[in-house]
C-alpha cells in the first residue's frame, strides 16, 4: 500500500505535462489508488478486530452481533487456517446476545485454531472448516465444525478439564477449552462437542438471545458517498495526528468552517478566546492533554459546549478513561471511521446546535 501511495504522490504532478501518455498514466494511477484503497480496507478490518480483542479484560457487557464477534476471530486465525482448510461462513440473521464482544471473540478464536490444528497441512482442497449461526426460540447458536482427525471418546469426555490436552507441551497449555466453557457459562450459555475419529469435530455454542428492547443494536449505515446536506457549522477538530486532521479538514470543509488543533493544550488555548463552535471532534488519547481532560475543562468553563463534543477513538484506552467516557455520555466514534457515517453525525449535531442558538 505504501508503494501505491508513494506512486500517486510522485506521478500525479506529472499528469498534464505529458499529454501523449495521459491515458496510460491515468489508468496506472487509478489502479494504484484502488489498490491503496483495498489496503486501507484491510487495515481498517484488522484495527477493528484488535479493538475488539483489546476489550477482552473489560467486565462491561453490551449487545453483541455474534457474526461480527466470529469474524473478528476469523481475521486473527486466518493465517493458521488458510494453509490447512477451506473456510465456509453461513450466518443466518440472529438476535444480539448480551455479552462481551472481546470475550466471545476469544472463544471463537480458540475454537478456530483448534479446528485448524485438527486438519493436516497441504490438503486444503479436502479439508473444510465451517462456521454458522442460527437461532431457536430465545437462544442463539454458533457452530465451528471441521473435517479433521476427530477426538477419541476417551479424550472427548475430558476436553473441557483445565490443563487437559492431547497436543505437545509446546503447542498448548490445555486451558483454552476450559476458558471457553467458563466464558460461555458466564454469559448464561453452554458449549457442546460432538466428534468422530477420522471424520471431524463440531463445537456448538448456545447463548440466550438479548430480548430487552433497550439493548437493540443500531444498524450499521451503508457506505454510500457522503451527502452534503444540512446547516453550515463551525467545527473544532482536535487530534495529534496530522494525517487525521488533514483528512477531516478536507472532508468537512466542503460544507463547514473547520478549525484544527494539534493537541488538547492547543485546543484549550483556542477555546479560551473563541467558544463559537457548533461541534468539537476530539481524539481521546493524546500525549499532552487527553480528550477527557479537555472535556472536563470545557465542562467547567462552557458546559453547553461540552455537550457538543464527539470523541474519536482507536478503541484502546485505560479503565479510568473508559469510566469517564461512560459517565460523560458523549458520543464516541471509532477510528478509522466511515466518511458517510461521519458526515451524517456532523450534520445532525450541527443542526441541533444551530437550533439551540
Amino acid at each position: 500500500m505504501l508503494h501505491n501511495v508513494e506512486t500517486l504522490a510522485h506521478e500525479l504532478p506529472k499528469v498534464g505535462q505529458q499529454p501523449e501518455m495521459l491515458e496510460s498514466m491515468l489508468e496506472e494511477l487509478s489502479e494504484c489508488a484502488q489498490e491503496a484503497l483495498d489496503g486501507v480496507g484491510r487495515i481498517k478490518q484488522i484495527s477493528s478486530t484488535l479493538g475488539a480483542f483489546a476489550r477482552v479484560e473489560s467486565s462491561e457487557r453490551g449487545p453483541v452481533d455474534l457474526g461480527h464477534a466470529i469474524d473478528c476471530a476469523v481475521t486473527m486465525a486466518f493465517n493458521r487456517i488458510k494453509y490447512r482448510a477451506g473456510l465456509v461462513r453461513n450466518y443466518l440473521r440472529v438476535p444480539a446476545v448480551w455479552a462481551s464482544e472481546g470475550k466471545l471473540s476469544q472463544v471463537f478464536l480458540n475454537l478456530l485454531i483448534n479446528a485448524a490444528h485438527a486438519t493436516a497441512e497441504g490438503n486444503v482442497e479436502h479439508n473444510l472448516i465451517t462456521v454458522r449461526t442460527w437461532s431457536e426460540s430465545d437462544d442463539v447458536f454458533a457452530e465451528v465444525a471441521d473435517t479433521g482427525k476427530g477426538i477419541s471418546p476417551v479424550n472427548l469426555a475430558r476436553i473441557f478439564e483445565p490443563f487437559f490436552t492431547t497436543k505437545s507441551a509446546t503447542a498448548g497449555s490445555g486451558l483454552g477449552l476450559s476458558i471457553c466453557k467458563n466464558i460461555v457459562t458466564e454469559f448464561g450459555g453452554d458449549i457442546q462437542v460432538e466428534s468422530e475419529l477420522g471424520k471431524g469435530t463440531r463445537f456448538i455454542v448456545r447463548l440466550p438471545a438479548d430480548t430487552d428492547p433497550a439493548h437493540a443494536l443500531v444498524p450499521t449505515p451503508s457506505s454510500e458517498a457522503p451527502q452534503l446536506t444540512g446547516a453550515h457549522g463551525r467545527i473544532l477538530v482536535v487530534d495529534d495526528e496530522p494525517g487525521i486532521r488533514r483528512t477531516l479538514a478536507r472532508l468537512l470543509r466542503r460544507q463547514h468552517t473547520v478549525v484544527s488543533a494539534a493537541s488538547g493544550v492547543e485546543a484549550r488555548a483556542i477555546l479560551e478566546t473563541d467558544q463559537s463552535f457548533d461541534l468539537i471532534l476530539c481524539d481521546v488519547m493524546m500525549p499532552d492533554m487527553i480528550g477527557t481532560a479537555l472535556h472536563a475543562w470545557v465542562s467547567a468553563h462552557c458546559p453547553p459546549l461540552a455537550e457538543r463534543m464527539v470523541f474519536m477513538s482507536g478503541g484502546i484506552f485505560t479503565p479510568r478513561v473508559a469510566a469517564y467516557l461512560t459517565k460523560a455520555g458523549n458520543l464516541t466514534i471509532d477510528k478509522p471511521f466511515n466518511a458517510a457515517t461521519l458526515m451524517r453525525i456532523v450534520a445532525k449535531r450541527v443542526a441541533g446546535a444551530r437550533t439551540r442558538h
